[in-house]
């Protein structure tokens, strides 16, 4: 059950009748809608060239890089990380 102000509650119900569908069905559809809107605006589309791209993933990796130390050979070697 949502809550709603009754304006709000009326103006769904007439949009629901206006296309012939239950007030479920209009709030489901709504709700597809918006889900599938910000899924696109997660999901890059294919507007802009290769240079674009890479020029934004290359942005997206110096974001999220971290200064943190690299670990030497030794320090992941199988032989550091597990006794025998």
């Amino acid at each position: 059950m949502i809550d709603a102000k009754p304006e709000t509650e009326a103006m769904l119900r007439n949009l629901a009748e206006s296309r012939g569908q239950s007030l479920d069905e209009l709030l489901r559809s709504l709700l597809v809608g918006v889900a599938d809107g910000a899924i696109s605006n997660l999901v890059p589309v294919e507007k802009h060239g290769p240079a674009e791209r890479l020029a934004a993933f290359r942005s997206w990796i110096a974001e999220h890089s971290s200064p943190g130390p690299v670990l030497s050979d030794e320090a992941i070697a199988r032989e550091s990380i597990y006794e025998d």
